[in-house]
């Protein structure tokens, strides 16, 4: 038997095909749209200039200025944050030079910033502000080192790794462990026990867990048997004058 389509019919099926035409066109239109967008961050994130404590510790640097020696690691492809102890007697603009484990060419970096309250803190009070940013002007890299915040992600007796250049001669590395969330009635900073001598301040406190920078090394507490001080990321992720400065990511 002949089945006849009349005029509504054919309308009617001219209108669903039209209908189904128009969902591919969007469909195709979104994927136009997206796609690229996906692709792009797809490589940014398999290409993400970061640099693990397990596969070295190439981004951790070695200053020499008039003061002596001190310990930096990178934080950009050309900035380096360090303690501001070390540039004492320095100012913003001043130079000092720059060294990395493994090459024989020394660079040239620029004091970018030192922390506002480092230079205004009486004594005591200088260690909640004892950081500082270089800018590598002749060197950039394509690697770095992430940071970390401490609000509830470390917790007493965490692992950490501890790096810099005691004495100005010989990289140091040393694992060791939190032994106190805050140093004395600073909560700014943290207590570790590790191996660490005059020439790693500066240098980076890594957290085992993550490989991600953790802290600053900032100084040694003499009365206690060698116990470390290191100054939380924290501080600095709310330095706002920092962050106009340069654009550092925090975990």
């Amino acid at each position: 038997m002949k089945i006849f389509v009349g005029p509504k019919q054919r309308k009617a099926q001219r209108a669903e095909i039209e209908r189904r035409l128009r969902k591919i066109k969007i469909f195709w239109l979104l994927i136009g749209i997206f796609l690229p967008l996906i692709v792009l961050a797809l490589v940014a994130w398999i290409d993400k200039p970061s640099v693990s404590i397990e596969s070295g510790y190439d981004g951790v640097a070695k200053l020499e200025s008039n003061q002596g020696f001190c310990s930096a690691f990178l934080v950009s492809q050309n900035h380096l944050i360090t303690a501001a102890h070390c540039l004492d007697y320095m100012d913003e603009g001043d130079y000092l030079k720059v060294s990395f484990q493994g090459e024989s060419q020394t660079y040239q970096a620029k004091i970018l910033y030192i922390a506002r309250d480092y230079r205004s803190s009486v004594e005591e009070e200088k260690i909640k502000n004892d950081y500082a940013v270089l800018e590598l002007e002749d060197k950039s890299f394509e690697s770095y080192y992430e940071l970390e915040t401490t609000d509830n992600t470390v917790k007493l007796t965490d692992d950490v790794i501890v790096a810099g250049y005691p004495g100005g001669v010989t990289f140091s590395a040393a694992k060791g462990s939190i032994t106190g969330l805050s140093w004395r009635n600073y909560n700014e900073t943290l207590q570790i026990m590790a191996g660490a001598w005059p020439g790693s301040s500066g240098g980076p406190v890594f957290d085992k867990k993550t490989n991600k920078v953790i802290g600053i090394l900032n100084a040694g507490d003499i009365e206690m048997g060698g116990m470390l001080v290191s100054l939380k990321m924290d501080v600095l992720e709310r330095d706002l004058e920092l962050n106009e400065r340069i654009n550092l990511s925090f975990n």
